[in-house]
């Protein structure tokens, strides 16, 4: 995993929103159309907000994963299971988000056991 974070934001937001989408539109998601849509939207819009997009890029240099940090907190961390996901890619950023941006505080979604479980691993208190 290669961390880089952005400075060009404009084409990559949509990049990002497309690596986020792909998984939550598989047969076997449990979202509804509409929330995808509503979170959809708000994926660029929580990208363009904060301060530290930080984007890891697999081996051709295309984004893999991706995190937002604002001021020691995460509002959005996203990490694909083809990428190695939450297990990997998710694990490297939060590091960083804690090493570089001193990250304490988190945003979660509270409905994914996976990511509760995750975040209660690397130390945080949901």
């Amino acid at each position: 995993m290669k961390p880089v974070e952005i400075e060009e934001r404009g084409p990559l937001l949509e990049r990002l929103t497309e690596l986020w989408e792909r998984p939550v539109r598989t047969p076997h998601s449990s979202l509804p159309e509409r929330e995808i849509g509503a979170i959809g939207r708000y994926v660029p819009e929580a990208l363009a907000g904060v301060s530290r997009p930080t984007v890891a890029e697999d081996a051709r240099g295309l984004p893999a994963a991706f995190m937002g940090v604002e001021k020691g907190r995460t509002g959005i961390l996203f990490a694909p299971p083809p990428s190695g996901g939450i297990e990997r890619l998710g694990r490297a950023l939060l590091e960083l988000g804690i090493s570089r941006y001193g990250v304490e505080t988190l945003a979660v979604n509270e409905q994914n056991p996976l990511v509760c479980g995750f975040y209660r691993h690397m130390g945080f208190d949901l």
